[in-house]
């Protein structure tokens, strides 16, 4: 048997899981109270090890103890003296919508008296399952489905998690290499071309989804705002700037989203003058721009202002320093468009008023 960081190679030898316990994770809170922070009945998961919630938007299941998860994730086994029991789930935060939901593959999870594959790697922090498909591609809904259900999944457990990722996109995955190596020490886990059996001390199946873009500070796991994102957002991207005071500049730096096609501005180039007009340096994001997201957050974050139409290019709002402003244009349109602009228009209003203010408890 070999040890390679924080993992047990073991070839084909069985491993007795009843081994483990909580002091693997590390740390003051032991594995079972950073459970407790994502559920708020804690019975079922202190007495049967397993705890699953569903509602309209997401479903989660915790196992706070031994799992072991098959050679592409597609099934998870939770071994008990209980009667064995089903469960399926698609660990993607956008379940009401079945044109996302057909993107992503669902996890089996078989709980109680079961017979699990033999573990071919011990792993000593908890699995963290979720699915890079949906409706990745769009930077709104990778924040909203994504980005910042793992954030309030993830970040309490201080980087002792092990990502393991469903319907795995690699460019996704470099794409968001700084926020997912900041939520999570080792390297992510793609479990089809690994090809191996992984065993863990517990596992959440599933992301936390509070509303579109939003963290709430009362609701599950507790305590975490807009701002706390967002601190988070500069931390792992590096960004310079926190207040728009702390910026140094003759002209303030307004950044105009530009779009081609739907909702394009047909004046764009007079918009411009009049912003140079008015004080303003003046930055065009064209759709076609080749940044990665390393160097735009860091564009966005050196600016005063980001005016554009109603899209996902608004969602770069979050990498802005606070007191900053954010000019949501709205286009009237057909009726289930304008009610989808509605709802965009209230996530970026949250967005803005958690930018500077977070509730008093």
């Amino acid at each position: 048997m070999a040890k390679e960081g924080n993992i047990v190679m073991l070839g084909a030898r069985k491993y007795k899981l009843s081994n483990w316990d909580d002091r693997s994770v590390g740390g003051e809170e032991s594995l079972r109270l950073l459970f407790r922070r994502l559920v708020r009945g804690k019975v079922q998961l202190d007495t049967t090890g397993l705890s699953c919630h569903s509602d309209l938007h997401f479903e989660q299941c915790l196992a706070n103890k031994p799992v072991i998860i098959d050679k592409n994730a597609s099934t998870v086994y939770i071994p008990s003296y209980e009667a064995k029991s089903e469960y399926k789930l698609k660990p993607y935060a956008r379940k009401e919508d079945e044109t996302a939901m057909k993107l992503v593959t669902p996890v089996r999870i078989l709980h109680g008296n079961i017979s699990p594959p033999s573990c071919d790697f011990i792993h000593q922090v908890p699995a963290v399952i979720f699915s890079s498909g949906g409706f990745t591609g769009n930077v709104f809904h990778e924040f909203n489905e994504i980005i910042i259900p793992l954030f309030l999944t993830c970040y309490h457990f201080q980087s002792r998690v092990q990502f393991v990722i469903t319907d795995f996109k690699p460019w996704w995955v470099e794409k968001y290499s700084r926020v997912l190596s900041h939520l999570s020490s080792p390297d992510v886990l793609n479990p089809v071309n690994n090809g191996s059996v992984h065993c863990f001390p517990g596992a959440v199946l599933g992301l936390r989804y509070h509303d579109n873009l939003a963290l709430n500070y009362t609701e599950i796991p507790g305590g975490y705002s807009m701002l706390d994102f967002k601190q988070f957002l500069r931390e792992s991207f590096m960004l310079k700037m926190k207040h728009v005071s702390e910026m140094n500049r003759q002209k303030p730096v307004l950044m105009l989203l530009s779009r081609r096609g739907a909702r394009e501005f047909l004046n764009e180039d007079k918009m411009v003058k009049m912003m140079e007009a008015l004080g303003f340096q003046v930055i065009a994001a064209t759709p076609n721009q080749p940044l990665n997201l390393d160097t735009f957050s860091g564009l966005v974050n050196s600016c005063s202002v980001i005016v554009g139409a109603h899209g996902a290019g608004l969602t770069n709002a979050v990498f802005l320093p606070s007191k900053a402003v954010l000019a949501h244009v709205l286009s009237e349109g057909r009726e289930g468009t304008k009610s989808k602009m509605v709802c965009a228009g209230r996530a970026t209003s949250r967005m803005r008023k958690e930018n500077d203010a977070r509730p008093d408890f």
